[in-house]
Parts: structure tokens; C-alpha cells; sequence
């Protein structure tokens, strides 16, 4: 992606310039550009979207964050000790520890900096956080200050909409449809000076005198990417950013500033452990934005795809390709939105033999009923509009081998399982698997089935940084003694922050913005410090 320049080269020629350049107009994009300017830096933000925000547009807007004015406002005792011990914990202690630290020291701070700098309410509720001792899971306060403030709580899209505010009062261009190509490191051990954007067609080149911040995202829309640190992932997993048949995906997030780096000498951290997946059944988005205007956020959560969950895996069977069982169902009774990619319903999906892997939940009349799946969503799915059925991941059926030519199953073979497991539910025992009781028979038409979709979401590793928001140069990972990553060698004038850039750790999947907003701002505040390398 990024070549080097030579010395016999012309002069680079300059499109646009700022003493800072941000890559990325999500929450973290937007607190550095923010930061930066506030630090009396010129500032563009460059986004390959059509939109401001990334996916922070469809984030449930959680932030995990510990000792803040909101508990303690709220009466509940926290400290910053026990608080990064449970963060460490919680990310079975892959995170890098300088960072975590960082992280907690700087946290309660950001949330301070959000309310009396952007304008954002935080809700006194705050929320059960898995593997903390306190609660600390924080969400914006309804507020008809901002988008996204109408319901209950606020949501990601109302960070992106106080961000988006301040960034507009500071002056900053936020260049929507212009795509980095390519970092410029014309001396490979100088400083980055700027960037290659595509801007539909047209090549730009735009200087950054001072630094540039790379808070592009991650990469679990590039299939490739994600097939070469895991190649359990696939075609037939589903990118948590795609928009229904016939639109252009919302968000691309595909990796562009790990690629970048990697041209031109930065290091990776943790990317073997490439996603967790939430599952939609029925559906292969995460989301749906109709219509697509900045004043309505997109439905996400439970809004899209059919509820199963819980107990209701009693009622269904799973099935696989070649219309057998393969799981005890049970095991998904934890498996929704929030699951761990680690957990055995997961693993044993992914671990499948068969490409493309076929997974079909079946169940009948009665089941249906119990799960609150409608028959006129099985006759009418449309992909734009919640819950976004798609019309190859459903079917209902007036018979079993009927149901099975519809999922592309053999019917003979579902047939079978069928029958095979109604004499298990006969007998009060489930001889194959162990699926606990109460079992319920498969008998009474319509029969229902829904595809099983994995999407790949929220990956933990990514470029490797220090604690300033640095990107480290991979040179120092030749060393044969281990050291600081404050002490390892830098890419002059490169930072990077959030999902880019990655440092909490394989199991830590949620409540990430508030990290992602706290590094935004180191990042922003250090590039602006920099002094211009021309």
C-alpha cells in the first residue's frame, strides 16, 4: 500500500494541508481532532464514509469506566486500583499493562471532559459489567441536546453528535468520501509527513506538518485479513458493518490503517484472536439505518434478527449442512449479542468442517409460538427494515422435507434427525448430546427454521502503541530482552488510537468507547505537541 519515496523523486506535491491529520471520524477520530485543536493545531479529518461517525453511529453508546464523578455522585465507593485490577482480569491479563494503567489513570478524567467540554449527560443508572467487583458501565443521559438522546439512555451516535458539535465550532474540515491509501515515510527512519486519500476516483495528497492519528477502525469487514490470523473465518461469516442487498456497505472496516503501518515498519499486537461474533438469527446485519439521515440512528441489538435466547433453545433443534445435530442447543442459552467468540456454542460453529457452513434453528408451530416468531416476517422478509429478515436465511415450511429443500438441507437426512430427536423427547432423554430438559417434539405445522449468521465484530488487537499514542516501530521486537513499550522505538510523528490500535486483550469485546476516547485525546493533545518536521 505505501512505497517509498526515493531521493531522485520530485518534490511531493501537497493537495491540502494541517499541522494535524486525523484518519477517521468515529468517537475516536473526532476527541482527537477536538483535542488537537484546543491545543491550537490545525486539524482535517479525513472519513471514507458517506457519514461522520464509523459504527459509534450504531454503538449501544457503553463505556466501561471506573472511579468516576458519576459514582460517586451515585454513591458507589470505586478506586483506581480496583479498577484496573479487574480490567487486567477481565482481559486474562493479555492486556498490555502500561496501557491499562493509562487508561485508568486518564479514564475518570475523559468522563469530566465529556460533560463539560462536549455537553454530554451521563445517566446516574449505570450498568452490571462483567468480571467488575462495581458496576461501571456508563451510558449517556436522554437528552434532547443531542442525537440519539430520545429513549432511555443515549447511545453512541449522542458521543458522535457533541464530538461533531465541537468539531464544527473549532473550524475543522471533516472530509467525508476520502479513503487513506497510504501513509507518506519518505525516509524510513524519518517522520511520517502526510497521506494519500482516494476521494472517489481523484488521488490527493494531503501534509500533515505536525502528525498524523490514524483512528480508522479495525478490520473485520476484509474477509482476507481476518481468514489470514484465523482461518476458521470465512465468506460464510458475516462483516457487522454491511447494509441490506443492493445499498453499499455502511462502514468499511477493513483494516486500512493496520495495512498502512505494516508498509511502512509499524508492529501488530494480539491479532490471532480476530473477533467475537454476535449472532443474528435470520438476519446478517448488525444493524439497519432506513432511512439513512444523520437525525435518525440506526436500529441495532435485538432489532434485528429473530429472538433466541435463553431457554427458548429448548424449542429448537440445530442442524447443520447435512441436516444433522451437531451441539447440544442448550449451550447456546448465553449466546447472544454480548457472547464471548471463546465459548463453546461459537467455537463448535466455527469449527465446522463444511464450507459454506449451512446452520439452521428448527422448530414447529408450537415453538414458534413460545419464541415469538411471526409467520408474516417468514412470508415477507425485508433485509431494510427491522428486524431485517433476509429471504435466504428464513423458512416455514407445511412439512419437514419441504422445510429442508428450502434451507438447501437434505430432507431426508432432517427427516431422520427429526423423528430421531422426537423419540429422545419421548423418552425424556437426549441421548446424543445431553440437551437438558424440558425437550419439546418437533411435530406441529408449519415448520420454521432460521439461519444461524456469526458477523465478525469488535477484534482486540491491532497496531502496537505506547503510552502516548505512538505507534511503535516493529524494529525493537528484533530485541532478544524484553523492555517497556515506552521504551521501544516510535515512528516519528504516527499516532494511533481505538479499535486500530490494540491493547485490552483478547475477552475484553464491550464498553470500549470510553477507551476509545481517552487514547483519542492523548493521541490529539501529543500530536499537537509535536513540532512540525518542515
Amino acid at each position: 500500500m505505501c512505497r517509498m519515496q526515493s531521493e531522485n523523486e520530485e518534490e511531493q506535491k501537497w493537495d491540502r494541508e494541517a499541522d494535524v491529520v486525523v484518519v477517521g471520524s468515529g468517537g475516536t477520530g473526532m476527541a482527537a481532532a477536538v483535542e488537537a485543536a484546543d491545543s491550537r493545531a490545525t486539524v482535517i479529518v479525513v472519513e471514507k464514509g458517506d457519514h461522520v461517525g464509523g459504527l459509534w453511529i450504531a454503538a449501544g453508546g457503553h463505556a466501561i469506566m471506573g472511579a468516576t464523578h458519576v459514582l460517586a455522585r451515585t454513591g458507589v465507593e470505586d478506586n483506581l486500583e480496583s479498577w484496573y485490577e479487574d480490567e487486567m482480569k477481565e482481559c486474562d491479563y493479555r492486556a498490555v499493562p502500561e496501557l491499562v494503567r493509562t487508561y485508568v489513570e486518564q479514564g475518570p478524567n475523559t468522563m469530566l471532559w465529556m460533560e463539560k467540554r462536549l455537553g454530554l449527560k451521563w445517566a446516574d443508572h449505570v450498568a452490571k459489567t462483567t468480571g467488575h467487583r462495581v458496576n461501571r458501565g456508563h451510558y449517556p443521559a436522554p437528552s434532547p441536546d443531542y442525537t440519539g438522546g430520545e429513549g432511555t439512555i443515549g447511545r453512541g451516535i449522542s458521543m458522535i453528535a457533541v464530538l461533531l458539535r465541537a468539531v464544527n465550532q473549532q473550524d475543522t474540515p471533516v472530509l467525508l468520501k476520502h479513503r487513506m491509501t497510504r501513509l507518506l515515510r519518505p525516509d524510513p527512519s524519518g517522520p511520517v509527513i502526510g497521506i494519500d486519500v482516494d476521494s472517489e476516483g481523484t488521488n490527493l495528497s494531503i501534509k500533515a506538518k505536525r502528525a498524523v492519528i490514524l483512528a480508522s477502525g479495525g478490520f473485520t469487514d476484509n474477509t482476507q485479513m481476518c481468514m489470514a490470523w484465523d482461518p476458521r473465518i470465512g465468506p460464510d461469516t458475516y462483516p457487522n458493518g454491511g447494509g441490506p442487498p443492493g445499498l453499499p456497505p455502511y462502514v468499511e472496516n477493513t483494516g486500512d490503517a493496520l495495512l498502512a503501518g505494516l508498509d511502512i515498519g509499524a508492529g501488530l499486537t494480539d491479532m490471532s484472536f480476530v473477533s467475537f461474533f454476535p449472532i443474528r438469527w435470520g438476519s446478517k446485519s448488525y444493524f439497519v439505518w432506513e432511512p439513512r439521515v444523520w437525525t435518525v440512528p440506526p436500529q441495532g441489538g435485538t432489532r434485528t434478527g429473530l429472538p433466541l435466547r435463553g431457554k427458548g433453545f429448548q424449542h429448537v433443534i440445530l442442524v447443520k449442512n447435512d441436516g444433522m445435530r451437531y451441539i447440544n442447543e442448550a449451550e447456546g442459552s448465553g449466546a447472544g449479542s454480548g457472547e464471548r467468540w471463546e465459548q463453546t456454542f461459537t467455537t463448535a460453529y466455527l469449527n465446522l468442517k463444511e464450507r459454506p457452513r449451512n446452520v439452521w434453528a428448527i422448530t414447529d408451530a408450537d415453538g414458534a409460538e413460545e419464541l415469538k416468531w411471526w409467520l408474516s416476517l417468514f412470508q415477507d422478509p425485508d433485509p431494510k427494515k427491522s428486524p431485517a429478515l433476509y429471504p435466504d436465511c428464513v423458512a416455514v415450511a407445511q412439512s419437514i422435507q419441504e422445510l429442508a429443500g428450502k434451507m438447501g438441507i437434505p430432507g431426508v437426512n432432517l427427516t431422520a434427525t427429526v423423528n430421531r430427536y422426537n423419540g429422545f423427547v419421548d423418552l425424556g432423554s437426549d441421548r446424543d448430546f445431553g440437551k437438558p430438559l424440558p425437550l419439546y417434539r418437533i411435530s406441529k405445522p408449519p415448520f420454521f427454521g432460521v439461519k444461524a449468521c456469526m458477523l465478525r465484530h469488535t477484534q482486540p488487537g491491532g497496531l502496537r502503541i505506547n503510552t502516548k499514542a505512538q505507534v511503535l516501530d516493529r524494529a525493537d521486537q528484533m530485541l532478544t530482552r524484553g523492555i517497556s513499550i515506552d521504551q521501544e522505538r516510535v515512528i516519528p510523528h504516527l499516532y494511533a488510537a481505538g479499535e486500530c490500535a490494540g491493547f485490552l486483550g483478547w475477552r475484553r469485546t464491550h464498553g470500549k468507547l470510553g477507551h476509545y476516547v481517552t487514547f483519542g485525546r492523548i493521541a490529539g493533545r501529543n500530536a499537537a505537541g509535536e513540532k512540525p518536521w518542515a
